[in-house]
């Protein structure tokens, strides 16, 4: 599409006042310039708001990561503090059933943030994974680890998929900036096009209102 305006003859058939013709083009453009302004306003505020959520969720996953620790730590030296975690635990699945049957959304546990997370982190999480199969491969064939060094493999599980958990957010809100970056882009070029387009359309206007001036 070009910036030139077209040239309105005068003399034409059909034309009573060019000045009427270029006026309302000129109007059409500026509308469209300020709806793009208003979308442009929407893509910042997206983009603005993709930090400020990875921001919350990278601050519930520390809470996530310390809770896990405290879990860990206190469940092997305290029986009651793994009964009552695994009562906590059991009472999640539990809920879960009920609010699928009554159709309701259902409450996001670890195993489900850990199958959504950016292939690239699923492999850090499946670091975890790997380790506590090797226990278990150890356990079958009867070597039993000591108690501390179980706590230690508990903890390396833990804390090496909450740290999966904790770069979600930040690359998620990454790849959201990039794609909003583009789309200002392309918003900013064509803004720019319908301004140039006014600005010539604001010259037609003025050249032919210096000739009416002239011929009156």
């Amino acid at each position: 599409m070009s910036d030139v305006p077209p040239k309105i003859n005068m003399n034409a058939p059909g034309i009573d006042n060019p000045l009427v013709a270029l006026a309302g083009m000129r109007t059409r453009l500026k509308s469209v310039a300020e709806d793009m302004q208003w979308a442009r306003q929407n893509v910042q505020k997206n983009r603005s708001d993709a930090v400020v959520y990875a921001g919350i969720a990278t601050i519930w996953a520390s809470v996530i990561m310390t809770t896990d620790i405290l879990r860990v730590g206190t469940s092997a030296f305290d029986r009651r503090a793994k009964v009552l975690f695994s009562a906590q635990d059991r009472a999640v699945v539990q809920a879960n059933k009920v609010l699928k049957a009554l159709g309701r959304r259902q409450i996001q546990t670890r195993e489900d943030l850990l199958k959504s997370l950016d292939p690239n982190l699923r492999q850090v999480a499946n670091l975890a994974g790997d380790v506590q199969r090797a226990r278990q491969f150890l356990q079958k064939i009867k070597i039993n680890l000591p108690k501390e060094a179980n706590v230690v493999v508990d903890l390396v599980i833990a804390m090496t998929q909450d740290t999966a958990l904790m770069l979600q957010p930040g690359l998620t809100a990454q790849q959201v900036q990039t794609f909003n970056d583009g789309v200002l882009k392309k918003i900013d070029s064509d803004i720019e096009k319908i301004q140039r387009r006014i600005l010539n359309l604001d010259q037609e206007i003025f050249r032919l209102c210096e000739v009416i001036s002239r011929t009156a």
